[in-house]
């Protein structure tokens, strides 16, 4: 026989009357409830906890999304429907961006690779040389004040001159009618477009640009874009830098194919946990102890597809050992302890490649690996989610002092204030700290060439619909203060984004995924063209008032 229970009866129960056994589950039940409830509602005491409302992330059952025809509501771990899409439809968040990309119509038809060299259109006794080209009536193309300029730079039926690259030709359908450009009227990234002409004209090899940000970069959407772009007319560079762990699955890398075990513990610029303050070049540290192994290959078709040489950057903090292998190659590496920031680098035949890592005794602190091509652009991603810009200040300076100065860049482009617009900070505290960290990465080389990018638009849900987020527009004010006292030029993302419409446009368009805040691939493709081109237009600019060297010195044709 089952042993009698020990119920409580209720106080207003009488002699003789049943026991509800259930009364008393029900209770606990009603106090976990209200306890769960009122810790979920807190975050909506404030708008600074806004980041904080998971209830809002909660999808609506599969019955009412078929009834009312709505997409699922994730914000990072789902695609949006085909409907919510439209037509170019992606492949989810690692969608295939390089595929939305138009080729410059400028470009089209034309070798990139003949680079002629630069010569005087005019030898001093006033005859044209043997290989000058003929003059011929110069194209049109829209210029930064409004009014028509010559393609070709003094090119006059009165004075022949060499013909440009092809890789410096610029016409209307390069711009495709946008409007929003980059700040610049002190032309403080002259050297950087200066670098891209040296490039065409086989001056220089190499052209290198490093550019920061939360997880708008993280995947590098944003930057495939502006890489494939850059390199198609430049030249390929190769995918550039990559980390070898990360703190989410939203971090990748679409030029290259990387793989890594669960035995990688990553420590990031964030969190500041590391006491030596040593994050890299990326912000992101990799620790992995014995049997933790790392792999990253060329891709298999599109941007990334060679290189030319393969670079292990890691640091030594204890002792270990680990396997290196090029190719199916292997390599022994040794670390001792204390030895610093060390770096290993492979010379390889021009073309498709695989590197791998694995520990095989201590542990090691790997920092990154870069894959690179002898000449082309190199377009570094390096975004991390949930970045904000004043968390730099974690970092040792002397530590990115030798990151930096082991990758020399000729351009700084910094992609942050998403994750901060809602933070109860002043002005002058913002400022300041966005100040240093611009100090902070430009520590190698204090002039180099600066670009601040703007966050997007975010938006939010009101019973009215979804309306612009003012803190948003609040926060790229400050920015562009910043920037001008930092000597920087300036890109305003939000403003380029009025030209296709406001936030319910890009929802509506599949631009923005339902958080309205990340874009999707569409979005991150659109956002890419839209900086390259800004980019083309500051070389047109650099170009009309600078020119290329052709012309210069050349005497008028009597």
């Amino acid at each position: 026989m089952e042993a009698p229970r020990n119920y409580r009866k209720p106080r207003t129960a009488k002699p003789g009357d049943p026991i509800d056994a259930a009364a008393p589950a029900l209770r606990h039940f009603g106090t976990v409830a209200a306890v769960f409830l009122a810790f979920c509602a807190i975050p909506y005491a404030h708008d600074s906890m806004e980041d904080y409302r998971y209830l809002d992330l909660i999808d609506a059952s599969p019955l009412v999304r078929a009834i009312t025809f709505s997409a699922p509501r994730s914000t990072l771990n789902t695609q949006l429907s085909m409907p919510a899409v439209g037509e170019g439809g992606t492949k989810g968040l690692d969608g295939d961006v390089e595929g939305l990309l138009p080729e410059d119509p400028a470009l089209e038809g034309k070798d990139v690779s003949k680079k002629p060299p630069r010569k005087a259109a005019v030898t001093p006794e006033g005859k044209t040389p043997k290989k000058v080209a003929a003059a011929r009536p110069a194209k049109k193309v829209a210029d930064p004040k409004g009014r028509d300029h010559p393609l070709l730079r003094d090119s006059t039926d009165e004075e022949p001159m060499v013909e440009r690259p092809a890789s410096l030709l610029l016409n209307d359908d390069t711009f495709a009618g946008q409007k929003t450009w980059i700040d610049d009227p002190e032309h403080l990234l002259d050297p950087f477009y200066k670098a891209l002409v040296e490039l065409a004209y086989n001056e220089r090899d190499k052209v290198r640009v490093r550019h920061y940000g939360d997880s708008h970069l993280a995947n590098d959407g944003i930057t495939h874009a502006i890489r494939v772009m850059l390199q198609r007319r430049f030249g390929d560079g190769g995918h550039g830098f990559t980390l070898v762990a990360s703190r989410t699955k939203w971090y990748k890398h679409k030029g290259i194919r990387r793989s890594a075990n669960d035995g990688w513990k990553a420590r990031n610029f964030l969190g500041g946990s590391l006491k030596d303050k040593s994050y890299g070049y990326g912000g992101v540290a990799a620790l992995g102890q014995m049997g933790s192994k790392f792999t990253a290959q060329t891709s298999r078709k599109g941007a990334g597809t060679s290189a030319s040489f393969i670079e292990l950057w890691f640091r030594g903090v204890a002792m270990g050992r680990m396997s290196l292998y090029v190719d199916g190659k292997r390599h022994v590496q040794k670390v001792g302890k204390d030895t610093g920031d060390r770096w290993k680098k492979w010379k390889v035949p021009d073309g498709k490649h695989k590197f791998t890592v694995k520990v095989e005794s201590g542990w090691m602190r790997l920092f990154g690996v870069v894959f690179e091509r002898d000449k082309g652009v190199v377009y570094d991603s390096l975004g991390v989610v949930g970045a904000r810009a004043s968390r730099w200040r974690n970092a040792s300076e002397s530590h990115l002092k030798r990151q930096f100065d082991r990758r020399p860049t000729d351009m700084l482009v910094l992609s942050y204030g998403g994750n901060s617009r809602n933070d109860r900070v002043s002005k002058d505290k913002y400022m300041s700290r966005y100040l240093r960290v611009i100090e902070r990465l430009r520590i190698a080389r204090p002039n180099e060439p600066c670009l601040v990018m703007s966050p997007t638009e975010h938006g939010k849900k009101t019973r009215k619909g979804v309306v612009n987020d003012p803190n948003t527009a609040r926060m790229i004010g400050w920015q562009r203060e910043v920037a001008k006292e930092a000597g920087c030029a300036f890109f305003d993302a939000r403003e380029w984004m009025k030209e296709v419409g406001d936030m319910n446009k890009w929802v509506k368009k599949g631009y923005v995924w339902h958080d309205m805040a990340h874009l999707t691939p569409r979005g991150q493709s659109k956002l890419g063209q839209a900086v390259y081109r800004a980019y083309m237009h500051g070389l047109l600019s650099y170009l009309d008032r600078k020119g290329d060297g052709l012309s210069k010195g050349a005497a008028p044709k009597k």
